[in-house]
């Protein structure tokens, strides 16, 4: 079932006026000398992972403090890196340069193995700065969107056997510019994409096409059009629960 939008645009004055006054006059900077105890069910209250150039540097925040733990990714290509769900694993998006396009690699955090996904499972290769990326992974952390937005290639990749299936998103490109701003479901579900039209360059000049695509039933439905001259859809981002859909139209 496709999500329900809820269109984040202000009608009028007094609805801006109200929606100013919703907000939190300012966001409070916080500085601790010590971090507050961590209480709760969880012996580990927060964790933040991420990537430094050669390094995998980590923070957690548990029941004895705040301790910091890095390690070398030296043997890891260098680019774009994509966690999984659990962040027992990550994908990169090697630059131009680095096999033309830039294949992708899998790296596994606790073995240690580098894989080169195009290789392993066959993936598109390219010869110009084009290559697939990252656009979002499944909860079980075992299959993930691919795209690759100027060649309209879309793929569904399947880790756990090693497979991957070419998504046809029925869009007329013809008469519409190839999807952007791809947004997967957090239940991995479907996901939402952008197509503009191809009658100007102009982005607030373009109409736009708003659609939703279900994996399940490999097929494409309609959400949302925005006429030529009626705003640029900024972002989208979809609920947890996957019932709802909240976007961004900015207009002039």
């Amino acid at each position: 079932m496709p999500p329900s939008r809820m269109d984040a645009r202000p009608e009028d004055a007094r609805q801006t006026e109200q929606f100013r006054n919703a907000l939190p006059p300012s966001v409070p900077e916080v500085a601790w000398s010590e971090p507050p105890p961590c209480e709760g069910p969880e012996t580990t209250c927060a964790r933040l992972l991420y990537r430094a150039d050669t390094e995998l540097r980590e923070l957690i925040w548990s029941d004895t403090g705040i301790t910091r733990e890095t390690r070398s990714l030296a043997d890891v290509p260098s680019g774009l890196t994509s966690f999984s769900p659990d962040f027992t694993r990550l994908v990169v998006q090697t630059p131009q340069g680095h096999t033309a396009g830039g294949p992708l690699f899998l790296y596994d955090l606790e073995t240690a193995q580098l894989l080169n996904l195009n290789d392993y499972m066959g993936l598109p290769t390219y010869t110009s700065i084009s290559a697939l990326r990252v656009a979002g992974w499944h909860p079980d952390g075992q299959q993930l969107l691919l795209v690759n937005e100027d060649d309209e290639v879309f793929i569904w990749l399947d880790l756990a056997d090693g497979s991957f299936q070419s998504l046809a998103l029925g869009i007329d490109t013809g008469q519409m510019a190839p999807p952007r701003q791809f947004e997967l479901a957090a239940d991995g579900s479907g996901f939402t994409f952008v197509s503009h039209s191809r009658d100007t360059t102009n982005d607030n000049d373009q109409a736009l096409n708003l659609y939703w695509y279900d994996l399940e039933t490999e097929q494409s439905q309609l959400l949302l059009t925005v006429p030529a001259g009626q705003g640029r859809l900024a972002a989208t981002a979809i609920a947890p629960n996957g019932e709802q859909l909240v976007y961004l139209l900015i207009r002039g």
